[in-house]
């Protein structure tokens, strides 16, 4: 492009200052005219602030046009009126395998390839999820009967509606887990089916015949699950409510040096073996046991489970906050028996 540079000629090089001054001042105007001219190479800026007139010449080598801003060439048009087409690719290059164009604006055609999932399989349709999965709409449905053969796991699933799973089979040992606080979800791991809540699950009894409820199923074990809002939880088979074999629900200490000698067991459950020094008849005797299950509200039920072949024996605890005193009185002669008492922690409440 042509532009109209006005320089000042230098007549010789004496006078150093007007010298100086007079290439400053070219270099400046030099400077000027380039920024007003177009880049062969691309240099930004490089649009047009005003028409260019072509003078009746030609713009020769367009590209086949690609959207809807393109210049149409004769060849494009003359393919178009004897029954071709003008194909526009608006897409933008680029993006990878498992992505998916979505709007940057309501501007058209202004889109960006992005990630919607972390990772989609392909034959065997698993979808990882990178954060948890809401859903406000329809009910979120499983296909029946998928097959794991390791541990599956989830995060939260929040839903304003329903949300239905059919039964999950595992052919590994581990049990399945959903951790969800809302609905139950039905998991079966080999033959054993378990409903889960949160972090815990419950297994039902073997005929697997009544449907979901505190009142009206049997279940046959509950793990880390907590019941609020129920007016009474019943049972009406022989294995009774309590706690799991097992489970490490319980323990077991035997207390030091004497019977007043404190002992530490942190279990709900368990017992403890007293000292066997002698205790004499119709007297008692109170030792401090430390147990993190215990709270201040709390009922600590106590039994003679063994130890002495005598029944003359009295049990009694006062709860504090980690730790209860219980209390022994031989109502019968004197003896030197290391009792067993066993014990229960119920949980209590004044409010």
């Amino acid at each position: 492009m042509a532009e109209n540079i006005s320089l000042t000629d230098l007549v010789n090089l004496q006078n150093e200052t007007s010298a100086v001054s007079a290439i400053n001042n070219n270099n400046a105007a030099i400077t000027t005219a380039f920024e007003d001219v177009v880049s062969l190479s691309g240099v930004q800026p490089n649009q047009f602030s005003a028409n260019l007139d072509m003078n009746g010449q030609q713009i020769l080598n367009l590209p086949a046009p690609t959207n809807s801003l393109s210049p149409v060439r004769l060849t494009d048009l003359t393919a178009f009126q004897t029954g071709g087409s003008i194909t526009f690719n608006n897409m933008p290059t680029g993006g990878t395998a498992g992505q998916a164009l979505e709007k940057n604006s309501s501007t058209n055609y202004d889109a960006s390839w992005v990630n919607t999932v972390n990772s989609i399989g392909g034959d065997t349709g698993v979808i990882t999820l990178g954060s948890n999965l809401s859903m406000t709409g329809n009910a979120l449905n499983t296909i029946s009967n998928p097959t794991f053969s390791g541990t599956v796991s989830t995060g939260a699933i929040l839903a304003s509606g329903a949300v239905n799973t059919d039964t999950l089979t595992s052919t590994a040992s581990s049990n399945l887990q959903v951790n969800a606080s809302g609905p139950f979800v039905l998991l079966s791991v080999g033959n054993t089916n378990q409903v889960g809540i949160g972090s815990g699950y419950m297994i039902p009894a073997a005929d697997n015949t009544q449907a979901l409820g505190l009142s009206t199923s049997r279940w046959t074990t509950v793990f880390g699950m907590n019941f609020l809002g129920y007016t009474s939880i019943l049972t009406s088979g022989t294995g009774g409510i309590g706690y799991a074999t097992g489970a490490g629900a319980g323990g077991a200490v035997t207390q030091a040096t004497s019977k007043s000698t404190g002992v530490t067991l942190n279990t709900p459950t368990g017992k403890i073996t007293m000292n066997g020094a002698s205790l004499s008849g119709s007297t008692g005797v109170s030792f401090t046991f430390t147990n993190s299950c215990i709270a201040a509200n709390d009922i600590l039920v106590l039994n003679v489970a063994g130890g002495t072949s005598g029944t003359g024996y009295f049990l009694n605890a006062q709860c504090g906050t980690g730790s209860a005193t219980i209390s022994v009185f031989n109502s019968g002669s004197t003896a030197s028996e290391a009792i067993v008492i066993g014990y229960a922690v119920i949980k209590g409440s004044i409010t």
